[in-house]
């Protein structure tokens, strides 16, 4: 049974694994989620990350922000008062076993 990630999840684990600041590049996380659906595809995972990056910044406000710099170009900012344990428990403890150790080796392999 496919597993539909929703894209919020792609995002807080960027900010826990990509990057070290309060920001990621919208193009960042656009690469992140092309090479995390590959490496499902490539492992036999049938999971799916659903949804629209811009939608899920709005629906998760109290976490993220958004800074468009152009068309379908910006930076999504890391809310102050959110920290990295915030992100582990709201955007790692949910989801399913192995998919969220994914998305943690599939960084690794972008750095």
């Amino acid at each position: 049974m496919t597993k539909f990630i929703g894209p919020e999840y792609l995002i807080g684990n960027a900010f826990i694994y990509l990057t070290d600041g309060r920001c990621v590049e919208l193009k960042i996380i656009n690469k992140y989620r092309l090479a995390l659906q590959k490496y499902w595809n490539l492992n036999n995972r049938d999971a799916l990350i659903w949804g629209e990056i811009k939608d899920a910044i709005y629906d998760y406000c109290d976490y993220f922000s958004f800074i468009p710099s152009g068309k379908n170009t910006g930076t999504i900012i890391l809310n102050s008062d959110i920290s990295i344990d915030d992100l582990k428990h709201r955007f790692v403890w949910y989801l399913p076993t192995g998919i969220n150790k994914d998305f943690e080796i599939v960084a690794k392999s972008l750095s």
